[in-house]
């Protein structure tokens, strides 16, 4: 085993928060850019990581201090935020009970193992 890599499967979720829309995934390619770091945390914990993705988010809370074309998009942004925001919240909590589930499993079998 070499260092670093683990001897045992742990189970990894990424979570991607961006300010870009759902759409911009797939047109600008994200796939690629993140597949390197999936690629590292499978070969690391020798489980393929699950993804979750956040798009359009709002990051400020007083937008006004930045741009005028942000400025121009913050307030559509705030509504899609707040309908949007509890799913994100909870696929985020679904995917960590998915983890824990996934390790407590494991567990057993290197238990019994």
């Amino acid at each position: 085993m070499y260092p670093g890599v683990s001897d045992k499967i742990t189970p990894t979720t990424s979570i991607y928060t961006m300010n870009a829309p759902k759409q911009a995934k797939e047109e600008l390619n994200f796939e690629a850019s993140l597949s390197t770091s999936k690629r590292f945390l499978e070969s690391t914990f020798r489980d393929a990581p699950e993804s979750i993705y956040s798009f359009n988010t709002f990051q400020y809370n007083d937008s006004y201090d930045f741009t005028e074309e942000f400025r121009r998009y913050a307030p559509e942004k705030k509504i899609r935020h707040n309908a949007q925001f509890p799913n994100d919240c909870k696929n985020a909590f679904d995917a960590g009970i998915k983890m824990a589930e996934k390790i407590n499993l494991l567990e057993s079998f290197y238990q019994s193992n």
